[in-house]
């Protein structure tokens, strides 16, 4: 079986996404990586989504228990539940992952619902994607919490 490759974290941009918006988080993270920069996100049960609460829940649980399958069960749609998922799952939306080289980009992502002991170094921060707190907003965390997720 092949072994993963280590992260090497001289190179590797850390960034805090505490208080940050999701959508502008993403985007800043997919261009760094089709770069070529391996990045490491933590916290980010903390990363906030703008908008009304209530719609954000809306969009993010109900809407995903709505789909139903006759048949199979497996063959219905899977949804990440796990806030460092759903944090993932919004950078490869970003990014060409279907081709070479957003597959490249993609594996060196890593994303952490906290922060490890094991990643210590300087953290990044993304001035243009922090929440300016005056606007509704929810956390990752409580989404997916409602969703049924435990970590």
């Amino acid at each position: 079986m092949a072994e993963k490759k280590a992260l090497n974290l001289e190179k590797t941009i850390i960034i805090d996404a505490e208080n940050l918006v999701l959508g502008r988080l993403a985007s800043k993270v997919a261009k760094k990586l089709l770069a070529g920069q391996e990045i490491i996100i933590i916290n980010c049960d903390k990363a906030v989504i703008s908008g009304n609460a209530k719609e954000n829940l809306a969009r993010y649980f109900e809407r995903r228990l709505q789909f139903k399958v006759k048949g199979n069960p497996d063959n219905a749609p899977k949804y990440p539940k796990l806030p460092s998922t759903i944090v993932k799952r919004t950078v490869r939306g970003m990014l060409p992952w279907k081709s070479s080289r957003g597959l490249v980009a993609y594996r060196k992502l890593r994303v952490y619902n906290s922060n490890p002991e094991g990643i210590k170094g300087k953290v990044e921060l993304i001035e243009s994607a922090k929440n300016n707190l005056e606007c509704n907003y929810v956390q990752i965390g409580e989404i997916s919490k409602l969703m049924g997720a435990r970590w």
